[in-house]
């Protein structure tokens, strides 16, 4: 049960953080739909991720560990999504 609980939050917050790319793509006028909006949201909570199973394994306590995963994985959503080439207008 902690399982599913701990996977279903999970898909929760990369669906919110999916959402927040979405809004700072203008939803979809970017070129950038929410499904790749999403798929950036995982590969950004993966460093956050990481960092927080080395800090475990490590043993070493982390002060504002959850906080500091939000803003670490929403600083590299938006630069995923700045790097991000506008669509090219269609010349008439």
């Amino acid at each position: 049960m902690l399982f599913l609980f701990t996977l279903g939050a999970a898909f929760f917050r990369i669906a919110i953080y999916g959402l927040f790319g979405y809004i700072l793509t203008g939803f979809g006028r970017g070129g950038v739909s929410y499904k790749e909006n999403w798929m950036m949201a995982t590969y950004s909570v993966t460093l956050a991720v990481t960092f927080t199973m080395v800090m475990e394994w490590l043993q070493v306590a982390v002060p504002f560990g959850m906080e500091i995963n939000m803003v670490v994985s929403m600083v590299v959503l938006f630069l995923a999504i700045r790097t991000i080439q506008p669509p090219k207008q269609a010349e008439s």
